[in-house]
C-alpha cells in the first residue's frame, strides 16, 4: 500500500489564503528549501512575478556535491541562491547587494514547507527571538510581520503543504525529512523506513554489509539498538522510526534524497 499524504489542518489552509494576499504586498520572497531534497520542497506557485531568493537550509546535513549541483540548477533558472547551515549568522543576506535590488524599501515574505526552518531563519536574520520554533511541523500559527531594520519587514508564515495527493516517492521523502508529521504516516512507517534503507544502500556507503532483506535488516538493527517489545522481540515499527530519526540527525553522514537524475 502506497503512502498518501493528506495533511492539511485548518490553520494551514487559512494561512495559505492569507499568504496569497500578503505576498501581493511583498517585494521579495525568501523561499526556504531543505537542502537534502531541494526540488521536493520547492513550491513554484509562490515564486511567480516576485523577486525570489532561494535559501537552502540544513546544508550541513546534505550531500555537498549534490548541493552545489542543485544550487546551479536554481541559479540557471534565474534565482539567487543562499546556502544556510546550522548556527549560520545569515550575514550575507543582510547585504542588499545580494538581493539585486537597490534602495530596497518595503516587505519580504518567508515561505516554505513545514519544518524547513522558516522561524529559525527569521529569528536569526532579525538577530532576536521573535517567532515560535520547534521540531513539530507547522508549529508557527499565524502570519506575523517582524521588523528587520528601518527599511524592511519580514513576514513569517506557517509552512504550506500540498492539499492534494503527491507522487509516492516524494511522499516518502517528505516523511523521511520530517516535513510530514509522524502521525500521518505512522501506520505506514515500515514502508517509509524501507524506502530510506534501500535509498541509502543504493546511493551511499551505508548498510552495505547488512542483509538486503528489509525485515531481517530491521530485526538486526532493532536488536542492536535495544528496541524491544515486552516479550523480547524487536519492535519493528519503533525500529523503523529510529532509522528515520537517525537520518534526520545526520548520524550516517551528509546525504541528499533528491537524486541528480532530477536535474
Amino acid at each position: 500500500m502506497g503512502l498518501t499524504l493528506q495533511w492539511f489542518p485548518g490553520h494551514v489552509g487559512k494561512a495559505r489564503r492569507e499568504v496569497r494576499i500578503l505576498s501581493g504586498q511583498a517585494r521579495v520572497i525568501f523561499h526556504l528549501l531543505d537542502a537534502r531534497a531541494p526540488i521536493s520542497t520547492f513550491y513554484p506557485e509562490l515564486t511567480s512575478k516576485k523577486k525570489t531568493i532561494i535559501v537552502f537550509t540544513k546544508t550541513d546535513l546534505a550531500d555537498l556535491n549534490l548541493t552545489q549541483k542543485w544550487k546551479l540548477f536554481f541559479e540557471k533558472k534565474g534565482y539567487p541562491v543562499y546556502l544556510s547551515k546550522k548556527n549560520d549568522s545569515l550575514q550575507g543576506l543582510r547585504n542588499e547587494n545580494f538581493w539585486g535590488i537597490s534602495s530596497f524599501l518595503g516587505k519580504a515574505i518567508v515561505v516554505g514547507l513545514p519544518n524547513v526552518g522558516k522561524s529559525s531563519f527569521i529569528n536569526t536574520l532579525v538577530q532576536r527571538k521573535k517567532t515560535k520554533t520547534g521540531k513539530i511541523p507547522g508549529i508557527t500559527r499565524g502570519p506575523q510581520w517582524v521588523k528587520l531594520n528601518d527599511k524592511m519587514y519580514l513576514l513569517d508564515t506557517p509552512g504550506i503543504f500540498y492539499p492534494q495527493n503527491i507522487p509516492q516517492e516524494k511522499a516518502w521523502r517528505l516523511a523521511v525529512l520530517g516535513i510530514a508529521p509522524e502521525k500521518i504516516y505512522i501506520e505506514q512507517v515500515l514502508e517509509v523506513g524501507e524506502f530510506l534503507m534501500r535509498y541509502v544502500r543504493e546511493n551511499y556507503s551505508v548498510f552495505q554489509d547488512q542483509s538486503e532483506n528489509y525485515l531481517d535488516f530491521l530485526k538486526i538493527f532493532g536488536k542492536t539498538q535495544g528496541i524491544l517489545s515486552k516479550g523480547g522481540a524487536v519492535h519493528l515499527e519503533n525500529a523503523a522510526l529510529r532509522l528515520i530519526h537517525d537520518f534526520q540527525r545526520g548520524k550516517w553522514g551528509r546525504m541528499t534524497l533528491d537524486k541528480p537524475v532530477f536535474i
